[in-house]
């Protein structure tokens, strides 16, 4: 099942393509000026794509620049000599990128509901687990005072730190 940010995300990407039909359009009729006034407004859709897209991926700017560094690299006539370190450089950093696994909006719903039941009292506190493998992770608990505590726990080959 989609969530919102989603539907937003398949609609600008939809949006986006009729502006780019209608541009083509545009061009094959000589209408020019019309073709500047729906570039106009496919600069705003890619910009809010950009946003969103952002919002589902953190990374998604750093993505797109090591994309397009990687394509200019690419077409460069000495590809193979002097730009090869950036462009072999950029490529690894792209893949890298490419395996984090970005944070699911679903999770985030999940700590802010529980965030909010902590506030309203409905529950004492909750653990965020980080890292299973590293044994570590975050103990979220509302204090006397109204405030609340967290405290980062990560369990090393000595014990807890």
């Amino acid at each position: 099942m989609s969530n919102d940010l989603d539907l937003l995300i398949d609609f600008y990407q939809w949006e986006k393509q009729r502006l780019l039909l209608e541009i083509d359009e545009n061009k094959r009729d000589l209408d020019y000026i019309a073709v500047h006034h729906t570039h106009q407004e496919l600069r705003y859709v890619q910009q809010e794509l950009d946003c969103l897209l952002e919002l589902q991926n953190a990374d998604y700017r750093k993505i797109q620049w090591l994309k397009r560094n990687i394509d200019s690299y690419s077409k460069e006539e000495d590809s193979s000599g002097y730009f090869k370190p950036q462009y072999d450089r950029y490529k690894r950093e792209l893949e890298e990128l490419k395996k984090k696994r970005p944070i699911v909006s679903e999770e985030t719903q999940i700590l802010d509901g529980a965030l909010f039941s902590l506030i309203n009292e409905e529950i004492e506190g909750f653990t965020v687990y980080l890292d299973l493998k590293k044994h570590s992770f975050i103990d979220v608990v509302k204090i006397e005072t109204g405030q609340v505590q967290l405290k980062l726990v990560q369990e090393g080959p000595m014990g807890m730190t």
